[in-house]
């Protein structure tokens, strides 16, 4: 049939094979072409959400390599349409249906938060460390309930040993050795967070959200917490939460029901320095964290000295144990302390930091309280009884120090110890030196310094000094130094300064390497930039004058550094330690030659070479500044142009009146040398330690300050004031080390020792062995700078007088007696004062070492304010009656006046006496009725001398 209406053949309904196979290879082609672009853009989403610090969730991952797979097989295919090999078209249209089911169930959720955040541990973990988190790992994924809690001191190691866990769930741990290569995670996500002390409901929210990279909409606490237990209802997780201080409502959090839920996992784990915490927490199992096994604490403390000799060192072994001991095996305790003592070979600076230590100790336990209150005295009595063997320790130690054999008394009865232990040594002992150890000069601090950074493994390296000694000038040559060099990408030179913080330091790199950070106090997205632009970068950072710790990972700097180098400056040591510094280099004051041709510098050759007496007091004036780099550029500008013999002559009175006496207004250095120095003394911690150091500038220039006579001083003056007597030495011995840290008094031996008996209504202790004196110095410097702060910087100069050392020269008619409320004329070889008459402020009169007899007595007995009196080492042979109108004494120190025999009955009239001391003189009988009238008395110290005993009549 013809026409419109006839049959078409079967032919003619179906497309033909070759046009059909054609259609099927065009459309593979199409979707290969689309899910390859889609497989790219979801590789360009998971790249981009990784600089957020997501990562793909294994459902996307599942879905990439199976689209992999499709793209392969699809291209294939089409290869086999071309050769004719293996063609098949059933395969073709399988293929075809799998590159269109592909591209349809692209899972929605690209990409997650991590579920674990590997954490930098510093230290390697000890064996015991080790054992410790292996078993916490297993409650935490074995046990039913929700809650576990570490507790344990401050520094034993929590914070160590949760991050460690932490890192353990790692699918590649190398930290736990048996935690490597376990099968499926046991939680979804893994969440580490630090508790502040203001911690609270909404900044652990805050942690939370950021964690999983949920969108902070600023919503109230209710609405965050749905939205965080929405988030985990249907996921397995763990809560690390380090450093809990007070009561926390998880649920308020917004943490869905705790503990194995199903196959759910839901877990909490707290570290706290408080077992009663985990009790108001309702934790399900508790956990102590005890301290390091001694072997393992001693192996610890060696390493961080650098030592592998350390206990057999004759001088200082036995200390390194004791401090170890003193540490209670504390890890973070160990690596500071044991870093800050790196090449440190005198016995005094161990001493020195045994009661550092020891304070540290006591501080910390005060910390440990939970309602945070300062420990009574009277559970710092209990805590030393607890100890005993710790006591005898320290009573030796607190005697080798002082040179003295101790007993106590109560008001009628005395406890002696045998007599025939001791032996007297004359009291007029000559001054002693330290040794001074050949300080390496400029040049080699630079070498040295340039070595470490170059070809070290070193990564912090901390450069520290006295203030003013040109640590700055150092680390400016550093940087000088590697302009136009290749070894470093980047090097950043960053000024910390006393205010510094995490986010001014942020500020400056980010300004250094142009990066645009945002504003406001993010610090952790501002940190995350930094780190994304650091960490693929080889970096030096110089980071100048450092007042406290700085978390260099809150600031961005990764750590380990790897090939990176930060180095530091500070003018404390302590620092050091708390910034993990590994390489320590000491900037010494310069040595001669160099502080010479320093000022020859800043004052001009022309100045110099004008008059032969100008160069001669030159030289005299450079001896004055004690090679501070600081004081002579200062002083060199000061005297820069100067030709007049007498300007100079006026430079060296003024410096010798250490800036109280003279009027040299050109000079002005407590315009730039002491209110630069200064900063070192307002930062220490408390007025206590700001008075005592100003009371170490009433000694003489140079002189070694016995630490025996120091901590006597600071005794009667109040400001070292515990429950007993040992307390008073502790307290005093760290409050030398902390002096000592901070650069301001250097420790010394000085090579005697003294021998006395303590009788203390407070207290008993005997001491047995009586080893080397301990001293100390200061700077003559700091010494200027300390007198000048105590005259109100120079606002009344008449306020403190200090003249001691002057010798013969002296001009006692200069002294304003009037207007003075503290006057030293120690080791002056005074013969004798001219009686002053008329009102006056005199509180403080320091005589010690002189010539002077029983006449003084009369010269001073109108000087009614006296509550300090230091008359030691004198000529003596009596005490007078004028000594009886001082009724305001506190404080009376006859020792060493070897022909004072006698103590008169009149001195019950000195009611207000608390200090008393009587060592090495001729006196053998106390009547008991000054001991019994003199109730506000608290110490009478006294000396047995060749088997005699002061007995009580």
């Amino acid at each position: 049939m013809k026409g419109p209406f006839a049959k078409k053949t079967k032919r003619s309904c179906h497309t033909p094979p070759e046009n059909q196979e054609e259609e099927i290879i065009m459309k593979i082609k199409e979707h290969v072409e689309k899910l390859r672009e889609k497989s790219r853009e979801v590789r360009d989403k998971i790249e981009l959400a990784k600089g957020n610090g997501m990562v793909a969730t294994n459902k996307i991952e599942t879905w990439l390599a199976r689209a992999d797979t499709i793209l392969s097989d699809g291209m294939a295919v089409c290869e086999s349409k071309q050769t004719r090999l293996n063609w098949d078209t059933r395969i073709a249209a399988a293929q075809l249906s799998q590159l269109r089911e592909c591209l349809s169930d692209q899972p929605s959720d690209i990409a997650q938060p991590p579920f674990v955040l590997h954490i930098d541990v510093h230290a390697a973990l000890l064996p015991s460390q080790v054992l410790f988190v292996e078993q916490a790992r297993q409650h935490i994924i074995e046990d039913t309930e929700g809650m576990i809690g570490i507790w344990g001191p401050v520094g034993v190691g929590k914070t160590l040993l949760l991050k460690a866990i932490n890192n353990s769930f790692e699918t590649r741990n190398s930290l736990i050795p048996s935690s490597s290569n376990r099968r499926d995670p046991p939680f979804d996500f893994v969440i580490y967070m630090t508790a502040l002390e203001d911690c609270s409901v909404q900044s652990i929210q805050s942690e939370i959200i950021q964690r999983l990279k949920m969108q902070d909409r600023g919503d109230s606490l209710t609405t965050q917490a749905t939205r965080i237990s929405k988030f985990l209802h249907d996921k397995s997780f763990l809560v690390l939460l380090d450093g809990l201080h007070y009561n926390l409502n998880l649920a308020e959090v917004g943490l869905p029901t705790l503990g194995n839920q199903g196959q759910l996992k839901r877990k909490v784990v707290i570290t706290t320095r408080s077992r009663s915490l985990c009790d108001q927490m309702r934790v399900n199992r508790t956990i102590n964290v005890p301290g390091l096994k001694i072997d393992e604490a001693l192996e610890l403390f060696q390493e961080c000295i650098g030592n592998d000799r350390l206990y057999s060192e004759p001088r200082i072994g036995a200390l390194a144990k004791d401090l170890v001991e003193q540490l209670r095996a504390l890890p973070s305790e160990l690596i500071r302390i044991g870093s800050a003592m790196r090449g440190k070979g005198e016995p005094g600076q161990w001493q020195n930091i045994i009661g550092v230590a020891k304070e540290l100790m006591h501080i910390k336990d005060q910390e440990a309280s939970l309602l945070r209150i300062v420990i009574t005295k009277l559970k710092q009595c209990l805590q030393n009884l607890r100890g005993r063997r710790n006591d005898v320790n320290h009573e030796i130690e607190l005697g080798k120090r002082e040179g003295k054999l101790a007993c106590f008394v109560g008001s009628k009865n005395a406890s002696v110890v045998n007599p025939a232990l001791l032996q007297w040594k004359h009291c007029h002992l000559p001054s002693k030196r330290c040794h001074v150890r050949q300080q390496p000069s400029r040049v080699e601090i630079f070498g040295e310094a340039m070595e470490y950074i170059k070809h070290s493994l070193v990564g912090v390296i901390g450069i520290w000094g006295l203030g003013g000694v040109g640590k700055t000038h150092l680390l400016t040559r550093i940087n000088n130094a590697f302009l136009g060099d290749s070894l470093f990408d980047h090097v950043i030179f960053v000024t910390a300064s006393k205010e510094g913080s995490v986010e001014t330091i942020q500020d400056e790199i980010g300004k250094k390497l142009k990066l645009k950070l945002p504003e406001g106090d993010d610090v952790k997205s501002r940190a995350d930039i930094i780190l994304g632009f650091l960490k693929t970068t080889k970096f030096l950072i110089l980071l100048d004058d450092v007042w406290n710790r700085i978390d260099l990972e809150a600031v961005g700097i990764q750590y380990p550094l790897g090939r990176s180098k930060v180095v530091l400056t500070t003018r404390s040591k302590t620092v050091c330690g708390q910034m993990d510094v590994r390489k320590e280099i000491n900037v010494a004051c310069l040595l001669d030659d160099e502080a010479w041709q320093l000022f020859q510098d800043k004052v001009g050759q022309g100045t110099l070479s004008s008059s032969p007496r100008i160069e001669a007091l030159a030289k005299e004036l450079v001896e004055e500044m004690k090679g501070l780099p600081l004081a002579l550029i200062t002083v060199g500008r000061a005297m820069y142009g100067k030709s007049n013999p007498k300007q100079w002559e006026s430079a060296m009175q003024h410096m010798k009146q250490s800036c109280c006496g003279g009027d040299d207004q050109d000079l002005r250095m407590e315009n730039t040398v002491f209110r630069r120095l200064k900063f070192s003394y307002d930062s220490l911690r408390n007025e206590t330690l700001r008075q005592c150091l100003l009371t170490c500038s009433l000694w003489p220039e140079d002189e070694v300050i016995l630490t025996g006579d120091l901590i006597r001083c600071w005794i009667g003056l109040g400001l070292v004031d515990e429950c007993d007597i040992h307390g008073s030495y502790r307290k005093a011995h760290s409050l030398i080390g902390e002096l000592t840290a901070a650069c301001l008094l250097d420790s010394c031996d000085t090579g005697f020792h003294e021998q006395h008996v303590y009788i203390d209504h407070r207290t008993f202790f005997n001491h047995q062995e009586l080893p080397i004196e301990v001293g100390v110095k200061m700077h003559d410097v700091i010494r200027d700078m300390a007198i000048w702060i105590s005259c109100g910087c120079s606002d009344n100069k008449d306020k403190w007088v200090v003249r001691a050392g002057v010798g013969p020269n002296l001009s006692i008619r200069t002294i304003p007696w009037r207007g003075a409320e503290c006057i030293s004329l120690m080791s002056s070889r005074i013969g004798e004062l001219h009686p002053f008459t008329g009102s006056t402020n005199l509180k403080r009169l320091y005589l010690h070492q002189n010539l002077l007899d029983e006449r003084i007595f009369g010269a001073i007995q109108s000087c009614t304010e006296l509550t300090y009196l230091d008359l030691s080492a004198n000529r003596i042979k009596q005490i007078p009656e004028e000594l009886f109108a001082l009724v305001n004494l506190e404080h009376l120190d006859l020792s060493c006046n070897e022909e004072l025999t006698t103590v008169p009955k009149r001195l019950r009239e000195l009611t207000k006496l608390k200090f008393l001391y009587l060592a090495r003189t001729s006196i053998e009988v106390i009547p008991t009725e000054v001991i019994s009238c003199l109730t506000e008395l608290q110490v009478i110290d006294i000396m047995i001398i060749n088997g005699r005993i002061i007995s009580l009549k």
